[in-house]
């Protein structure tokens, strides 16, 4: 065999084997998202910069409004939308909309629940279609959705965990 061959083929072969290691199995990127998700939920939350009708939040750089009103709010980030829902009536303790959540178990991957002295968190893990997953996030009276895919699921629950964290009541 030529070099030129031996090299090509080489090439090839590192690239396939790359390929097949880069990429984390499902289970895995539900375990880093539910890390993500817990470990925002525990660090320092954001100061508001925008607000609606009812509630302040913080939303990351990079994000931006696309509709708003007094209880929700749709929030694009790059190729990614997600829907913010606030209920002042209901405490950040309050296990409420977290029980109505699990409460269909259909398609229900993962459900993690996290708690500090006044709060109740949770984060949701849901097959919507093959390879597309519903992703919740919510602390008391307030919960963030989308549409995931494996590879972006850790960084959606961050982005989400630290939006929702940061709603507060006007």
């Amino acid at each position: 065999m030529s070099k030129s061959i031996i090299f090509r083929f080489s090439v090839i072969l590192m690239l396939l084997l790359t390929a097949g290691c880069s990429s984390a199995t499902l289970e895995e990127s539900q375990k880093e998202a539910v890390e993500a998700a817990k470990d925002t939920f525990e660090s320092p939350v954001e100061e508001a910069s925008e607000e609606t009708e009812n509630f302040h939040f913080h939303l990351p750089s990079g994000a931006s409004i696309k509709e708003k009103n007094a209880n929700n709010v749709i929030i694009e980030n790059g190729n990614h939308t997600y829907i913010l829902f606030y209920n002042q009536n209901v405490s950040s303790d309050s296990e409420q909309l977290y029980e109505l959540s699990v409460q269909d178990e259909t398609d229900l991957l993962k459900q993690e629940t996290f708690r500090d002295d006044e709060r109740f968190g949770y984060f949701l893990i849901r097959e919507v279609e093959e390879e597309q997953f519903e992703l919740t996030a919510g602390i008391g009276g307030t919960k963030m959705t989308t549409q995931s895919v494996k590879d972006d699921m850790a960084s959606d629950s961050e982005f989400m965990m630290e939006v929702v964290s940061s709603v507060k009541n006007k």
